[in-house]
């Protein structure tokens, strides 16, 4: 039974890590109503040919294709013209070009506008940023077909947005900018990864409902908008959020493959069409959904989300993040007072439970921190190698798992687990106070860590039920902690690597009592006829 219990971990944080890849690519020769990225390509070898930074003789032709491209797709389509300073430089003016287009509704209501920008850096062809998301909605336009949506379907193609959200600027002084109800942007920072839903307007509870009746393989977080909302970080919805009262907003990127962003390699061939498929999914699925829903029932709270493998996108209101806290707290302090009484947990082997937490986390976060700052000087591209942040994450885990190894030989597996568990609960605690948002991350993963605990606790024998049902209880952390790990190390590079080491070490000894009850196990400690006991109070081993 105990491979059975490695076996679930196992597969529990294999289902996590592939939950940060996006989906595959349909083919070209897909249904005429389904997305394909092979055929977004076409749009993507068009815009992408060459460089194309605004101004630029080969933007104008990006610009032409644009609008016979729209015009073939049943919209009517304009150009907005008009002129911009640049943030390089304050004094210089550009002509900006927005293409506007748009596709009458059947009713009156506000419309949903698919927003992207068609410009891209001085010396990159911008495949990646931003051609994926033009073609992404050429291709839903043609997926959706001719026939009007219940909502005036907008499409803007912003001008001059590498310069510093110029277009998007222009765009506010369109007429039909006080028409929007909705609006989807679609951008990117490199060329793959998941499309990720990063940033939402305010009150969002009445959106991510809506959203997660479509989706059909999100991804999206609220602890993405809580981040990001620090960042200072912009896109053209940046614009639509400071300027457009009431104006509801999703946001989409994929941040993967930076060593491509906004230089020559940024071409159609290094774009990974996964990366373009899962942009498509996300526009043709919720372009079809809003463009029928009446846009003035969206305003709500907000609310805290998170997506999850074969679950889908979960949510729930951002009022309920300090009482699940709370609540989490309150039962590692009730189940330690019971695991004493019980006499199943010690001080001794609570404070080994703590020392080696602490040790792990604190050795493996000094590696990945000293190894960075020694070799960022001499490799240029340390600091987006996914093989560092690798090999210390490995480390981290090799530390944590020999320690606790080592430590099952003579404590329960509760009195190991107890120290880790009581961080993550008072961290869920203090993200409910400080950012909302990010309390999923921590809370779930604690809760079902503390019913694994309970268990452990309980004095008698472990047979085969037990140990798989405190090994289930590891099932959410494995689930939802590492790809998020993963996304901080793709988002903010090697920078943060001993972070997402220190992250990494933690997750070990939060799944601490499957992991030492397994030891137990293998070790001949624990035998499903024979009774364990963690040692008494007074710290003797059984």
């Amino acid at each position: 039974m105990a491979w059975v219990a490695i076996a679930i971990v196992v597969a529990a944080g294999t289902i996590g890590v592939r939950h940060t890849l996006p989906p595959g690519v349909v083919p070209r020769d897909a249904p005429t109503g389904q997305f394909s990225a092979e055929r977004a390509m076409d749009h993507v070898r068009r815009i992408a040919a060459a460089p194309h930074p605004a101004g630029s003789p080969q933007h104008a032709v990006v610009r032409d294709y644009l609008v016979i491209e729209l015009a073939s797709l049943g919209m009517s389509v304009s150009v907005q013209s008009g002129a911009g300073r640049t943030t390089v430089d304050s004094q210089s003016t550009i002509a900006l070009h927005n293409i506007v287009a748009r596709r009458a509704g059947v009713g009156t209501g506000p419309a949903l506008l698919l927003l992207a920008h068609y410009d891209a850096a001085r010396v990159a062809p911008g495949a990646g940023d931003d051609a994926s998301g033009v073609a992404a909605i050429l291709e839903t336009l043609r997926a959706i077909g001719p026939a009007p949506l219940q909502n005036d379907l907008l499409v803007v193609f912003t001008d001059g947005e590498e310069l510093g959200l110029l277009g998007a600027q222009l765009l506010m002084r369109h007429p039909l900018a006080r028409t929007v109800g909705l609006v989807l942007n679609f951008d990117a920072r490199g060329n793959s990864g998941p499309s990720f839903l990063f940033q939402t307007s305010p009150g969002n509870a009445a959106l991510i409902r809506e959203v997660a009746r479509v989706a059909t393989d999100p991804r999206a977080n609220s602890l993405a908008g809580e981040v990001y909302r620090r960042l200072p970080n912009d896109t053209d919805l940046s614009v639509f959020l400071r300027e457009a009262s009431g104006v509801h907003a999703l946001n989409f990127a994929f941040v993967d493959g930076l060593t491509a962003y906004h230089t020559a390699a940024d071409t159609p061939d290094a774009l990974d069409q996964r990366s373009l498929q899962h942009h498509g999914s996300w526009a043709l699925a919720l372009t079809k959904h809003f463009g029928q829903l009446d846009l003035t029932t969206l305003d709500a709270p907000d609310a805290i989300y998170f997506s999850a493998p074969l679950v889908g996108l979960v949510y729930y209101p951002v009022s309920w993040a300090l009482p699940l806290s709370i609540a989490v707290a309150v039962g590692v302090v009730v189940v330690v007072l019971v695991g004493a009484r019980r006499g199943t947990l010690s001080g001794l082997g609570l404070a080994a439970g703590a020392g080696g937490m602490i040790v792990t986390a604190t050795v493996a976060g000094l590696m990945a921190y000293v190894g960075w700052h020694v070799l960022r000087n001499s490799s240029p591209t340390i600091e987006t190698s996914r093989s560092f942040f690798l090999v210390f994450a490995a480390l981290a885990v090799v530390i944590g798992v020999g320690a606790l190894s080592r430590a099952a030989r003579r404590f329960g597996p509760a009195e190991l687990a107890v120290a880790s568990l009581a961080l993550w609960a008072g961290l869920g605690v203090a993200a409910a106070v400080a950012m909302p948002g990010a309390t999923w991350l921590v809370t779930w993963p604690a809760a079902f860590a503390l019913a694994g605990v309970a268990s452990a606790t309980r004095p008698g024998a472990w047979g085969p039920v037990r140990i798989a049902m405190v090994a289930l209880s590891a099932v959410p952390a494995m689930v939802l902690v590492p790809p998020i790990v993963w996304q901080l190390q793709v988002a903010m590079t090697n920078r943060v690597a001993f972070i997402c080491t220190i992250v990494t070490a933690l997750l070990v000894w939060l799944i601490a009592a499957p992991l030492a009850g397994t030891f137990r196990a293998l070790q001949g400690t624990v035998h499903s006829c024979a009774p364990v006991v963690a040692p008494p109070i007074h710290g003797t081993s059984s």
